[in-house]
Parts: C-alpha cells; structure tokens; sequence
C-alpha cells in the first residue's frame, strides 16, 4: 500500500509540473557580507558567492497518444512521455495491460522523441487526417496524437491514412513500449 501511495504522489507531482508552461530560474545571488578577523583592525567587506542554486529541472511532456474504440476489438489505451523519460499508460480495454501503469525509457530514446517531434511541429502536418471527410471510416480507431516542444505544441487527429513519419513514429514508440518494465498502479 505504501509503494501505491508513493506513486500516486509522484503520478501527481509530475502531472502537476508536466501542465505548467513557465520554468523557474534563480540566478546565483552575491551578497555583501561583513568579516572581522582578530589580525585586522577594521572589519574588510568582501563579495562572496552563495550556495549556487541549480535551475529547476522542468518536467514537461513531450509525447502523449490516446487511441480509441472501433466497432471491433481495437486496443483503446492512452499513454504519456514525459522528457525525463517516464511513461505513464492507461490501458482502457483489449490491451496486455489494463489500468494505469507507469514505465522509464532511456535518455537516449528520449532524445530521439525529441528530435522527432520537432521535426512534425516543423513539417506542417494538418490536424486531422485524413484530409477529406468522406474518407473517414467509422469502423477505424481515432489516434490522438499530441507533440511537444518547449515553445510550441501540435495535435494531430487521425481516423486512417496517417502521414508515413507520424505512422512510424508510433510503430517505434510502442516497439519501445512493448520492451519495458512496467509498473502497475493498482486503482
């Protein structure tokens, strides 16, 4: 009970930093201070440096991906990364893993997600695909793909013919997923 009470406060710390869009930065402070010393008459005044605080590590979010329900037995689940590389998923229904889990990936794929979003956030991608309503078909999952960046963000709807980079980023997204450790959060 307590390992669940633990992760459900970190789940909510780093939920409540991921939604916050202002970073804090303290710069190093210099404070005049006073010293006396028995071997000097007069007390000398000298610039010394406080501890230096280091810059906020900022948790944001740069990755999240809610697929939903089809006609069929489609896999409804969403999931979050965020840049610090946690993994928070919920599986909804006709997924290995039901309920909420949470996972770490490797700074390195983190990177890679990065890049990557930057680069759709850059494309131009459309918001929903496909681009012709009478081209949406009903029975197909909606994905709701949502990028990241530090100054900017994009959602991307897609029914069916989802440009090739978004589709295999997914693919590689949930081959990383796939070969995790995951956790799970007992409801």
């Amino acid at each position: 009970m307590n390992r669940f009470l633990l992760v459900q406060c970190i789940l909510s710390i780093l939920i409540a930093c991921s939604a916050s869009k202002k970073s804090i930065s303290i710069p190093p402070e210099k404070e005049t201070v006073q010293v006396k010393t028995v071997a000097i008459a007069h007390p000398a005044t000298i610039l010394i440096e406080k501890d230096t605080i280091p810059v906020v590590f900022k948790i944001d979010t740069v990755f999240k991906l809610s697929r939903g329900a089809c006609f069929g037995n489609c896999p409804v689940y969403n999931f979050t990364i965020l840049n610090d590389g946690t993994v928070i998923w919920e599986g909804v229904k006709n997924t290995a893993k039901l309920g909420m889990h949470i996972a770490k990936l490797d700074q390195q794929k983190i990177n890679e997600l990065q890049l990557q979003a930057r680069l759709i956030l850059n494309k131009g991608f459309k918001s929903f695909y496909p681009e012709k309503k009478h081209e949406i078909i009903p029975d197909f999952p909606t994905a709701v793909y949502n990028f990241f960046d530090q100054t900017q963000s994009k959602k991307i709807v897609v029914n069916n013919s989802a440009p090739k980079q978004i589709s295999e980023l997914r693919e590689k997204i949930e081959t990383w997923l796939g070969n995790t450790e995951w956790i799970k959060i007992e409801p």
